[in-house]
């Protein structure tokens, strides 16, 4: 009487994750799936991230049966300079054992202000009249600009309109 029993095969959607630059301090989640190919029972015993990466989901131990996956959640929390890592899952397939899937991210940047034009030129203005000029404010960075205030050295010119002070995403620009 001969029995035969199959095996795991660990099935992975991503060979490398790479979060991209951030702010420093700023998160960024990537998913990726974990299947199981094969005939039996995966399990894995263990899922861990090199700091500043960390794995939200799933916690291990875990098992799947064959044929299902799961989506991993890898979060990368940006600090200044590129950021190297790893993330580990070490399981019962009998080929693959302890598998490691390289983690890149970089922190930097930030928000950058550009105003448009960098000065303004009201001409002419008789005493007593006004004349309105069009300054665009822009954020040329790669995370949100908070604009806390806007002033002139000279009374006699005020801000009217737009949506300032406030906050301009990256990439934006607010007239």
């Amino acid at each position: 009487f001969a029995s035969t029993v199959g095996n795991p095969i660990l099935a992975i959607s991503s060979q490398s994750l790479d979060f991209g630059t951030l702010a420093v301090g700023q998160t960024k989640d990537l998913i990726f799936a974990i299947g199981n190919q094969g005939s039996a029972d995966l399990v894995v015993s263990s899922i861990s991230a090199t700091a500043p990466y960390a794995v939200i989901f799933p916690k291990a131990p875990f098992r799947m049966a064959p044929g299902k996956q799961v989506f991993a959640t890898i979060r990368y929390t940006a600090i200044a300079g590129a950021s190297q890592g790893t993330l580990t899952l070490v399981t019962n397939d009998p080929l693959v054992g302890d598998f490691t899937i390289p983690l890149s991210g970089s922190g930097g940047g930030g928000p950058s202000i550009s105003v448009s034009p960098l000065g303004l030129d009201f001409g002419t203005v008789s005493v007593g009249q006004f004349k309105d000029v069009v300054l665009q404010v822009s954020n040329t960075g790669n995370s949100p600009l908070t604009v806390t205030s806007i002033s002139g050295s000279n009374g006699s010119f005020t801000m009217v309109g737009g949506s300032l002070p406030g906050t301009i995403n990256a990439g934006a620009v607010q007239p």
